[in-house]
This record gives structure tokens, sequence and C-alpha cells, in this order.
């Protein structure tokens, strides 16, 4: 029985890495850096210095963010709450 044991554990440990590790062609593509670049460069989470029109992008990113989250949505959704409450299926 130990035997039988061990096998699943396995399978199941294999199953596991194969759905959660990373996979390269799924990942954005991104310059990696040392650890001297992130230190000279950021502090607490935020750039020391200002790049090349990071701050207008910003700005227009944060512009059209709130005005997508001030937009009605007019789709319906439908979960299986609404099909359960309504089973003729009119809405």
């Amino acid at each position: 029985m130990g035997l039988m044991d061990k096998l699943m554990r396995n399978y199941e440990i294999w199953k596991i890495g194969k759905y959660t590790k990373r996979r390269a062609a799924l990942t954005p593509e991104f310059e990696q850096r040392d650890k001297e670049y992130y230190d000279s460069n950021y502090k607490d989470g935020i750039y020391t210095h200002n790049q090349v029109g990071s701050e207008s992008g910003s700005i227009s990113r944060a512009k059209s963010f709130k005005r997508a989250l001030s937009r009605k949505d007019t789709k319906t959704v439908r979960s299986s709450e609404v099909y359960n409450d309504n089973p003729h299926g009119h809405y």
C-alpha cells in the first residue's frame, strides 16, 4: 500500500507543479535588472527620479480609468442565480 500512496502523492505534486509553474510564453516581456539598479532607482516602490513621459502617461491612464468607472454597464450579467430565479427564461 505504501507504493501506491507514494505514486499518488507524486502524481498530485506533478499536477500541482504543472498548473502553477510560471510559463515563459504567457508572461509579459520585461527587462530584468539587477539589485543595484533597483536600489539606485526605487525607494519604497516609487521611482526616485522622473522618467521621461511617465507623469503624463499616468495622468491620462488615471483619467481614462475614472471615465471607465463612471460608465454604466448596460449588459445584463447572467448568472446561475438569474436563471434559477426565473425558470421560464424571461428577464
